[in-house]
């Protein structure tokens, strides 16, 4: 079995074997080499200490990125590479790093460490595959699986609880049934795991193509991840359906958006928009989600359920109201609820055909905001526009007027039309002054 390997790796390996060191790529790299993707980054594990490994790379930039847990940063041709000593981990206090580490000459040893088989193997052009633990299997089998106690492997690190809800969401794999039971004995560790961390992982995780058996496999995990959530794993709503695998294959059926897919997490966490739309808020602002993502999925649980109708002029007042990606991301989050509920033929092929008029009308030459209009306030001015009229309340009006088709959004047409509406005696029912 060959993998194919960047140049600087290939030069990192044969750098370290020259000095007299083991040296192998591990972990995630050679995982996502086997199922023929395009690793993200290169980690190299080696029998070389840590002055060693700098030693061997005198001719070329070294960062201490974590020299006390025995990892060197090297920069090759602007590659970064992680490089570390292989190693033994001593107790987890933290249940996340461990206290200090033991460096070992064995590279079953360090690989004996590591969280899940399907990441514990290595590999060098040289020695071949080094798979001790039966990753290679377990990928092939699909199947996400501790090395050696799972119990163990979760108490030193309790983020592996999410990792591998996340392996198995993104790549379809079934968590292995040792796993799934130690993840149900070590949920409550969760709760010592940083907050940020924790939000990564549930991102990452929402994304996945499986996850609407992870969300409905490990429900109490989330209940425990997410306190506002715990409650909908139970319940029912009006017509007697699980909310918690409502929501699980609502999300499935959406599209790979963050904001959408958070938004259907928490669209039915409460008993109705408003306050669904407050739990969101407070739970996304304990997990430091930044304002945008955290405004975004409010906004889409809060007006989940607006009004939608398939004709342009609705469409467009929409677009005036929310903007075009946020309407447009509220179609989504309705169609993949009404999928997720499996019963309103009618509902889905309206929010379906509005859908595509949204797209019609983004690709068109259509006006829905000020900024749109073929004028401006100078115009305005120019064009004679008695004192004491507002600007913006008039170019607002305007955009309105031309959203229902009463005037064409042409320069000439629109400075006529404002000038007619002011000249009439009833001026100022129109445009505040």
């Amino acid at each position: 079995m060959k993998i194919l390997l960047p140049a600087p790796v290939l030069m990192a390996l044969d750098q370290l074997e020259r000095g007299g060191h083991e040296a192998f790529v591990v972990g995630g790299c050679v995982r996502d080499s086997l199922l023929l993707k395009t690793p993200d980054d290169w980690d190299i594990c080696t029998s070389a200490m840590p002055d060693e490994i700098k030693a061997c790379f005198s001719m070329c930039r070294t960062i201490d990125t974590g020299i006390k847990y025995g990892t060197v940063m090297v920069i090759i041709d602007r590659m970064e590479l992680q490089i570390t000593t292989y190693r033994l981990d001593s107790a987890y206090s933290d249940y996340r790093r461990p206290d200090q580490v033991f460096f070992t000459p064995s590279l079953q040893e360090d690989c004996r460490r590591r969280d899940f088989t399907i990441n514990a193997m290595a590999y060098n052009p040289k020695g071949g595959l080094m798979d001790f633990f039966g990753g290679l299997d377990d990928l092939n089998n699909k199947r996400i699986r501790c090395v050696g106690d799972a119990n163990e492997r979760f108490a030193e690190d309790a983020l592996r609880i999410l990792r591998a809800l996340r392996f198995s969401s993104i790549l379809r794999y079934r968590v292995e049934e040792n796993t799934a039971f130690a993840i149900g004995n070590n949920k409550q560790l969760l709760k010592r795991i940083s907050v940020e961390r924790i939000a990564c992982e549930v991102n990452k995780l929402l994304m996945g193509d499986n996850v609407e058996r992870v969300l409905t496999e490990f429900a109490e995990v989330f209940g425990v991840l997410l306190p506002e959530v715990s409650f909908c794993t139970l319940r029912k709503d009006v017509s007697g359906a699980d909310v918690w695998k409502h929501t699980a294959l609502s999300i499935s059926k959406a599209p790979l958006d963050l904001p959408v897919r958070l938004a259907l997490l928490f669209h039915e966490i409460e008993s109705d928009p408003p306050h669904s739309a407050l739990a969101a808020r407070r739970t996304l602002k304990q997990f430091k989600y930044d304002n945008d993502t955290l405004q975004k999925t409010v906004s889409l649980v809060e007006n989940q359920s607006i009004y939608i109708e398939n004709s342009n002029a609705s469409i467009l007042r929409q677009f005036k109201r929310f903007g075009s990606d946020i309407f447009i991301n509220l179609l989504e989050l309705r169609e993949a609820c009404l999928k997720g509920r499996q019963i309103d033929r009618e509902q889905l092929n309206l929010v379906i055909a509005c859908r595509k008029k949204a797209m019609e009308i983004l690709s068109g030459d259509y006006c829905w905001s000020v900024s749109q209009l073929h004028i401006d306030g100078n115009d305005l001015i120019e064009a004679g526009l008695k004192e004491g009229v507002k600007i913006g309340e008039c170019l607002d009006l305007l955009t309105d007027h031309v959203i229902q088709g009463y005037v064409k959004n042409k320069k000439e047409d629109l400075i006529r039309y404002v000038m007619n509406i002011l000249d009439m005696d009833s001026q100022t029912s129109h445009i505040g002054h």
